[in-house]
């Protein structure tokens, strides 16, 4: 994974990205992945912000300290994925 600079949710829209995932929740283990509607994301949202709402599937718990990635297809997790930061439990 890269490190990504901080873009819109439309910026990211446009690159064919659909979405934010953790890989596996600290708390639980499970993997989150969720798309831009179901995080209630506004085009010209600040992606990082938009990551502080993931909520993992398995626990329902942020996922504190834990890197947020970007995905293009649920089904194909060999594609890119670009870090967009972590999240901070405050």
């Amino acid at each position: 994974m890269t490190l990504a600079p901080v873009r819109t949710v439309s910026d990211w829209r446009a690159s064919g990205y659909r979405g934010l995932r953790i890989l596996r929740c600290p708390q639980c283990g499970s993997g989150t992945h969720q798309t831009w509607e179901e995080l209630d994301a506004e085009p010209n949202e600040d992606v990082v912000e938009v990551a502080r709402r993931v909520r993992c599937h398995g626990c329902e718990q942020p996922p504190a300290g834990l890197a947020v990635a970007t995905y293009r297809d649920v089904t194909d997790i060999s594609r890119e994925e670009r870090t967009i930061g972590s999240i901070s439990s405050a």
